[in-house]
């Protein structure tokens, strides 16, 4: 754990002394001075022990006197000043004590101030780049706090005086390399300090000025700054150089004076020096060939300008200096109070106040924040769980949060801290201590260091995390969700899976149940089993330990997977583990067809949105070989939504959109283990499916469509959509995912997040108004999601167009393969220029076409390809009435064709019997392929047909311009109730034309 120590870790800067200095008149008043600033130093560090000394130095022909003081970084419990004269022996002394975490409060180093005269503005400058920089391989995380701004100028207002303090501040903050800094603000400076962090986090604050390589300006008065030597200074050299550039001061901005450092005299460990304006290429450089980078803070020198405009880096190569400022990559932690009484009260609150400006920085992740937690806390749990969905970079915890029980000196806290501690403490592991002086006093610092540690150890795990440390690397990393019927698992997802035991034991205990309601007072001479989808055999394991169990005399255990090298690995544990116990098909669920039907059907193809791994489309299949008294496993499953707010989710999202090339990564669904989330309202049921007997038919509603509605208790940000599933395996035996019940330290699936296109601001009492559709066709599965309350959002995912989950088991190009079959028969791929530039997509759609050639069974046209094999597969028989059928065709160019075909016959007959004129409108020959003898009917007709076999729908899925009443002609049988139909025929550009 990370501990951030802020109390009496201060910096004497200029502005004080300088104050000190003008009550001064001379060498007369010396010892006056140095009592009121051993007194200013006791104050503000904490000790009574101070450093002052003087030093004489002439410049520009006048007599100058400097007062330098020792930089102190001193805490109440340090012993020797000597100890801590400079930073790095602060921190040496940190690493005794119970302090892992830094904070430097950066105030701006300037030398510089709004005086008058410039000669005169020879007052010391007490290096902090330096002393940091000396120390920047240290071990422990250091950040940065913003000063208070300091307003200085005449001549402009308080709002560009903050917007040019920040900037400052910030660049010299990663000039300097810091991870991250600590920013207050109010509703008044929201808007300023957002725009200086949009630069800033987008890499344009550059400067417009164009630098020279040489210039003439005058170099200015070059304050005094601080150099630790690498060795002792050799006699007639100079002093060894660290690895860095100390502070340089110039006139004018468009003149970058770096130069090597004179030789000056050395008072203590302060090093005094001046730039001559020479660059880093002289051949007098003494350090800039030595050193790959360097940094250097320029100040723009105006009559009442008070302080470095700028900061950058400067990298010399082989003599050449190139100036120019990075985007910011250090973190920004907003530091706001959980108790909102403490900041401006024209605001709302303190999360409307960081929400502003999160939106106003486009949600970047650099910006955190930093959680003041004081005495008081707020009574509503919902305003504290909201801040769950926010980025908390560190909590900031104040003294007031500590009290002592009677008889005992040892700090604690209130059980409702200690409660807020164990919820916040799983979304950040960096702590913040600050008191009040007067604590430290009679209580050691260790002491609340201490309780700060206890209760990050003993802070509530989340379930997810139990017994397995490694989970906390998956927290808000998106995912696609798996598409096993489109590509084979790997072995690693397998593994995954298997290494969840609890998920196992919760199905050989249904199984258990099942096998013993099945016995239970019946002789049950033979029992046969199917596992569909056996993967690498979990499944299959608990089904043979179910039927030891019972010590079932005869049984036939029969393991179904498509994988083949699952089904490697299965043949292994066969002949190794199971005894040759169980029966393996290499086959797809939905083409086997078992010898004889089974008592139990074991399947987990469930899910993280329950039916999004297509399990409901798998089992109706495998249903069909279940006995009447049979008994599906599991038995129901459905899919549940909630509302969320996390901007985190929704931002990756964001970026990941950057990624892809053909789809909108905002119309996606993403496996997600979420931990920066907070659930709005509590998830409501969406989609159910049920594997029961009686419901064993393929449903003829393929399309599911609910409107879900929730209510905001709070002020809010909707994100998105978090869905889960709850699972009846048996009876009792459940798996579920909601986070009101979810199963204990079950960790195979995560969520399911379902972002907006933009995020959507709720206010407390709104209605969240959702549609959801589960579409299914032409080979595919796809959801669509619209908000339409609190603000209506463009319908997401229409027609799969983003995301989908396919049945094909190879990848095809929709609109290449219309042509293939076609341009394959007259051999004009060598013509066809278009192909030959994708021809890796050609091979593999022409190996799907072989492929298929041994497997495709139509109705049987004369028309057809000869070489598909022409086998009746409608459960319709072709009839011997010669009646006649009207049908009309209605082209996408507005012609309209009247025919009549005999009951019996295919629309792909009729076609070709009446010689309907439509060369280039879906007839066999006249277009590109079969799949494209594909004709749009109207709903009534389309819902009086036979539902479409596999294989038409993985051609349908090949062919141009499908609608969701998409058929193909020649699986089209003419009947009495399709007397007077209209068929539309979607255009496709004669295949000719390609070559």
């Amino acid at each position: 754990m990370y501990m951030l120590l802020v109390q009496e870790l201060d910096f004497l800067y200029y502005p004080t002394v300088r104050n000190l200095i003008e009550t001064m008149s001379g060498k007369q008043n010396l010892n006056r001075f140095a009592n009121l600033l051993k007194t200013e130093v006791s104050n503000r560090l904490g000790t009574n022990d101070s450093k002052v000394s003087t030093e004489t130095n002439t410049a520009d022909g006048r007599s100058i006197t400097y007062f330098h003081v020792g930089l102190k970084v001193l805490m109440k419990y340090s012993t020797k000043a000597e100890d801590a004269y400079s930073l790095p022996g602060y921190l040496l002394q940190l690493e005794n004590k119970n302090i892992d975490f830094a904070v430097i409060a950066i105030e701006n180093p300037r030398a510089l101030h709004s005086t008058e005269s410039t000669t005169n503005d020879n007052c010391p400058l007490f290096s902090i780049p330096d002393i940091i920089m000396k120390t920047r391989n240290w071990s422990r995380l250091v950040v940065g706090e913003f000063p208070t701004v300091k307003y200085e100028s005449h001549e402009e207002d308080e709002i560009q005086c903050y917007i040019k303090a920040r900037k400052r501040q910030l660049e010299y903050a990663d000039y300097l390399g810091l991870s991250a800094m600590i920013v207050s603000f109010s509703h008044r400076t929201l808007a300023p300090l957002a725009h200086v962090l949009n630069h800033f986090f987008l890499g344009t604050s550059v400067l417009k000025s164009e630098f020279r390589r040489s210039c003439e300006a005058d170099v200015a008065m070059v304050p005094r700054f601080c150099l630790f030597t690498l060795g002792t200074i050799a006699s007639g050299q100079g002093p060894g150089f660290t690895c860095r550039l100390a502070l340089i001061v110039v006139s004018e901005i468009q003149a970058v004076h770096i130069g090597n450092a004179s030789v000056g005299h050395c008072h203590r460990r302060e090093w005094f020096s001046r730039v001559d304006g020479r660059w880093l290429g002289d051949s007098h450089s003494q350090y800039g060939t030595r050193h790959r980078r360097v940094g250097c803070i320029l100040s723009l020198k105006t009559k009442n300008d008070a302080g470095a405009r700028l900061l950058g880096r400067c990298f010399s190569d082989g003599g050449l200096c190139v100036f120019r400022l990075v985007g910011c990559k250090i973190g920004i932690w907003c530091r706001l109070p959980l108790a909102w009484d403490r900041i401006d009260e024209t605001a709302d609150d303190a999360w409307h106040l960081f929400h502003q400006l999160r939106t106003a920085c486009g949600n970047d992740q650099r910006l955190e924040v930093a959680l003041e937690i004081g005495a008081d806390l707020c009574e509503n749990m919902k305003i504290l769980d909201r801040w769950i969905g926010e980025p908390i970079g560190c909590l900031i915890i104040t003294g007031e949060v500590f009290q002592t029980m009677p008889g005992s000196d040892s700090p604690t806290v209130s059980e409702m801290h200690r409660r807020l501690f164990s919820l916040l403490f799983t979304r950040t592991s960096r702590a913040v201590l600050e008191f009040d002086s007067k604590q430290l006093d009679t209580i050691p610092i260790n002491d609340f260091s201490f309780c700060i540690r206890n209760l990050y150890k003993n802070q509530r795990v989340l379930p997810m995390e139990q017994n397995c440390s490694v989970m906390r690397s998956y927290r808000d990393y998106l995912q696609l969700p798996l598409q096993p019927l489109f590509e084979d698992l790997s072995a690693a997802t397998y593994e995954v899976f298997e290494t969840d035991s609890v998920k196992y034991v919760k199905y050989e205990m249904a199984i258990k149940e099942a096998i013993s309601d099945k016995i239970s007072g019946n002789e049950v001479p033979f029992f046969n089993v199917i596992v569909c989808g056996a993967g690498r055999g979990p499944l299959v394991t608990a089904v043979l330990k179910a039927l030891e169990h019972f010590a079932i005399p005869a049984f036939q255990l029969t393991a179904v997977e498509k994988n083949i090298n699952a089904v490697s690995t299965l043949d292994h544990l066969n002949q190794t583990k199971w005894n040759r116990k169980v029966h393996i098909v290499h086959s797809d669920v939905r083409k086997f067809k078992p010898p004889m039907k089974a008592d139990i059907i074991v399947s987990e193809m469930l899910g993280s949105f329950g039916d999004n791994e297509l399990s409901p489309e798998c089992l109706y299949e495998a249903m069909k070989f279940l006995k009447p008294d049979g008994v599906c496993i599991p038995q129901f499953y459905q899919s549940y939504l909630s509302p969320v707010h996390a901007p985190k989710l929704h931002y990756n999202a964001a970026q990941y959109r950057k990624q892809v090339e053909y789809n909108d990564a905002l119309e996606c669904g993403y496996v997600v283990y979420p931990t920066t989330a907070f659930v709005i309202d509590n998830p409501q049921p969406l989609f159910p499916f049920t594997h029961k007997v009686g419901n064993n038919a393929r449903p003829k509603q393929k399309n599911l469509y609910k409107v879900l509605k929730f209510r905001s208790e709070i002020d809010c940000e909707l994100s998105g959509f978090l869905g889960y599933f709850y699972c009846i395996l048996y009876k009792e035996h459940a798996l579920s995912i909601l986070p009101s019940n979810h199963t204990p330290n079950m960790r195979s699936w995560f969520s399911m997040f379902f972002p907006l296109l933009t995020p959507v601001m709720v206010k407390a009492g709104d209605e969240i108004e959702i549609h959801f559709w589960r579409n299914t066709g032409h080979g595919k599965v796809w959801y669509e999601w619209w908000l339409a309350k609190p603000a209506a959002l463009p319908l997401q995912n229409p027609n799969g167009r983003s995301w989908s989950f396919s049945f094909l088991r190879i990848p095809v190009n929709v609109a290449l393969f219309s042509s293939l079959i076609y341009l394959h028969e007259v051999n004009s791929f060598n013509k066809c220029s278009i192909l030959k530039m994708r021809f890796h997509k050609l091979k593999q759609a022409l190996e799907l076409y072989r492929m298929r050639q041994q497997s495709f069974k139509w109705i049987g046209s004369k028309y057809c390809f000869q070489n598909f094999k022409i086998q009746p597969l409608s459960t319709s028989s072709q009839s011997q009435e010669k009646k006649s059928i009207a049908v009309t065709f209605l082209t996408s160019q507005g012609d309209q064709f009247k025919a009549y075909g005999k009951i019996g016959d295919t629309l792909l007959d009729l076609v070709f019997n009446e010689n309907v004129p439509l060369d280039g409108f879906g007839v066999c020959e006249g277009a590109c392929s079969c799949s494209t003898c594909h004709v749009i009917l109207k709903r009534e007709q389309y819902e009086c047909l036979p539902s479409p076999c596999e294989d038409e729908l993985d051609m349908l899925d090949l062919a141009y311009g499908l609608a969701d009443t998409s058929r193909l002609a020649c699986q089209i049988v003419l009947t009495e109730q399709l007397d007077g139909m209209e068929v539309l025929v979607p255009g496709v550009p004669d295949a000719t034309q390609l070559h």
